[in-house]
Parts: structure tokens; C-alpha cells; sequence
């Protein structure tokens, strides 16, 4: 058995790529068995962590976070002029992290009390959601769209849609299309899904999303309906603003990118702007707001506020990971549930107040995301069928 000081040993050589790629997988296996060489790692890992999120996201920028830094080079040996060096290390220490159920892209700001240990009642794998979604024409007939790809489908009065190579439904202008009904998609739990629209506007759909709009735009606006959450990237037409119509409030824009999010159970609203310029008008004319790039509002109780935010925490969504920041785990349940389509319980009411900040991937097993959540507090967690009890 392998004294403290030769595990370290292993764990430097590991994250300095001093392994082959047999060695490396050697190494995975051993450090997956062994409790000990766990703990070791995530006390070198966490030090790079701290600081390689905190340049990442802009959060923190003091002395304690150049002191770890400085301590982790001087334990690992590192050569100050490689410039490649942090990166391998964030490689490595992600993939021999992932092994153990710790996705290390994220910030320890408190440490488990425990050892955690996902219970699970009976053997179950709950997956995570996938492309799905029921789109309603205009003359009140369903289409049922799971991960189809590569088809056309002509519509009446010649309007015509396509699902692309990528599974992205879209509208396209056909010669002699007539009509100005309206579509409708839903994305129930567990879904997902990308429309483009006749004008080029893309919008990637989260789970329990409903989204009403025209097939052809036409008039002096582009104006749809959303309910849930939305990312968008709207084609530019000064002559025809696009405006989001999602609760009490009205977003008008040009051209830009933003996220919606205005889930019911939520209580509020939220619009992220990532790029451009959008404006938001409420019932009450007089709280219109203009958003730049990185400011987020917040609608609640009929009131808006702004501030400022780092969008990536808004947008990650639409790509393969969910990020958190100081969010409430009341909050990070509700996401967790309408993406895996399962429901969750708390033994104590007081636990939903606890916070959680982490990035966590998209589409893994639900028994490895809960793992990472467990990692960094000291919440627990209990899986039977599709209920999962919170402690």
C-alpha cells in the first residue's frame, strides 16, 4: 500500500503529463478505488480551481487567490515559461475528476461535513432530457417532434417546414405560401429543443417551454409569445422590430442575443442581455427599461429591477452544462427537475436556503450531478424511482 508521499507523487506526475496514456488510465482506476488519493486530489485541484474560475468568470481578483495559485505552481514544480501548463492541468484534472463524480469547473466555496453518498433505493438511472417536442398548426393538428432529422414536410397553403441534419426545425419562405396562422411549440419535461424562423431568427427552447408564433412575419413587427425560458439570436430588420411578448412585460429588440427565463413556479422573470440592445416594457409605461450587454432585469411583484451579471451563467444552458452562482438549491431542484422529469422532496425546509455555485454537465446521469452537488455541501441525497428526496 502506497505511503501519503508517494500518492502525491502519482497525483503530480499526473497533472504535470509526466503519464503516458496507459499509465493515465492506470491511474483513473486506482485513484477511483482509493478514498485517501481522492482527498489528496482535491486538495491540489482545488487550489488551480479557485483561481482558474475565478479568470474564468471574473468573480474574485485578489491576493488570496494569487497565493493559492503560487502554492499549487511551487507544489507541483511547475515551469513558469510554459504557457500550456495551466491548460493541461485543467484537462487532466477534469477528465481524473470526472472519474471520481467531481466535474472540477467549479468553485469550492464551502466543503461537505460528510463523506457523500448517494443513496439509491433500488437500481435506477434516470438519463437526462433529450430533443422532444409537439409543434400545434394552425388548423389544430399535432406534430410530434422527438430527435427526427433530415425532413421536409409541406404544409397547407404551401408553407413549407424542414427538421435539418442538426434536428433544428425551420421555417422557410416558399413562392405562392399563403396564410398568417400561427404555430405552436411545447417542450414538455425532460426536452429540448432549436426552431430558426422565416427571418432568420434562432431560439433554443429549455424543458417546459411553450413558444407561439407566426409562420410568416408580416406587418411593421415580428412579435412572438413565450412561456418558460428561451435563448435568442434575432435577425436584424430595422424596419420590422421583433418583440417577445413572456408575462406582464414586452421585450423589443433589432437585432441581439438574450435569455428569457419566466417559469411560473419561479416567481420572477429574468432577461439577460448577451449582445445588442433590447428594451423592456411593462404594463406600467412608466418602468420601460433599456438593457445593455451584461445587465440582466428582474421582474417581481409588478416591479423591475437591473443589474449586472456574468451571461454566461445564463447561456451555458443552450450548450452542454448548467451553471450556478450563489443560486439557492431550491432553485437548482426546480432546473434539475423539468431537465431529468423527476421530482424532488425536501426532508427539511430549511435546505432549500442553502447555496449552490458550480457548473454541472448537461447530459449525464442524474446519480452523477447529484454526486458533484453532495462534493462541494453538505446536502444528501436519496433516489428511488423517479423521487428524490433531499436531506
Amino acid at each position: 500500500m502506497m505511503i501519503v508521499e508517494e500518492k502525491r507523487t502519482q497525483i503530480h506526475d499526473y497533472l504535470t503529463g509526466a503519464m503516458d496514456e496507459a499509465k493515465q488510465q492506470t491511474f483513473n482506476h486506482w485513484l477511483e478505488q482509493d478514498e485517501e488519493a481522492q482527498q489528496l486530489f482535491r486538495e491540489e485541484v482545488q487550489k488551480f480551481r479557485r483561481v482558474e474560475w475565478a479568470e474564468r468568470w471574473g468573480q474574485v481578483n485578489d491576493m488570496k487567490a494569487e497565493e493559492h495559485w503560487n502554492d499549487l505552481k511551487k507544489t507541483l514544480k511547475l515551469d513558469h515559461q510554459n504557457k500550456n501548463t495551466s491548460k493541461r492541468i485543467l484537462w487532466l484534472s477534469t477528465a481524473a475528476a470526472f472519474v471520481i463524480g467531481i466535474i472540477s469547473t467549479f468553485l469550492f466555496y464551502s466543503k461537505p461535513t460528510t463523506t457523500p453518498t448517494i443513496q439509491v433505493a433500488q437500481s435506477t438511472s434516470i438519463k437526462p432530457g433529450r430533443p422532444q417536442a409537439t409543434l400545434l398548426l394552425e388548423n389544430g393538428e399535432k406534430l410530434l417532434l422527438g430527435e427526427t432529422k433530415d425532413t421536409c414536410l409541406i404544409l397547407a397553403n404551401q408553407n413549407k417546414i424542414t427538421i435539418s441534419q442538426a434536428g433544428e426545425l425551420q421555417y422557410e419562405s416558399v413562392k405562392g405560401s399563403k396564410g398568417e396562422g400561427m404555430h405552436t411549440l411545447s417542450i414538455p419535461r425532460g426536452g429540448e429543443y432549436k426552431l430558426a424562423l422565416e427571418d432568420g431568427t434562432e431560439i433554443w427552447l429549455n424543458s417546459e417551454t411553450k413558444l407561439k408564433y407566426p409562420i410568416h412575419f408580416s406587418g411593421k413587427e415580428r412579435r412572438i409569445i413565450l412561456k418558460g425560458e428561451a435563448y435568442l439570436q434575432v435577425a436584424r430588420n430595422e424596419s420590422q422590430p421583433f418583440i417577445v411578448e413572456s408575462g406582464d412585460m414586452s421585450i423589443h429588440v433589432l437585432g441581439t442575443s438574450f435569455n428569457i427565463s419566466n417559469y411560473t413556479e419561479d416567481g420572477k422573470s429574468l432577461t439577460t442581455l448577451i449582445a445588442g440592445k433590447i428594451r423592456i416594457v411593462m404594463p406600467d409605461e412608466t418602468k420601460n427599461i433599456t438593457l445593455q450587454p451584461g445587465e440582466q432585469a428582474i421582474v417581481e411583484k409588478g416591479e423591475i429591477s437591473v443589474k449586472k451579471v456574468n451571461t454566461k451563467l445564463y447561456s451555458l444552458w443552450m450548450k452542454e452544462r448548467f451553471a450556478f452562482e450563489k443560486e439557492s438549491i431550491e432553485q437548482v431542484i426546480r432546473k434539475l427537475s423539468r431537465w431529468y422529469n423527476v421530482s424532488f422532496t425536501f426532508a427539511d425546509s430549511k435546505i432549500k436556503e442553502k447555496r449552490f455555485t458550480g457548473s454541472i454537465p448537461k447530459y449525464s446521469d442524474i446519480s452523477q450531478v447529484l454526486k458533484i452537488i453532495e462534493m462541494t455541501t453538505n446536502i444528501h441525497f436519496i433516489i428511488k424511482d423517479d423521487m428524490i428526496t433531499i436531506q
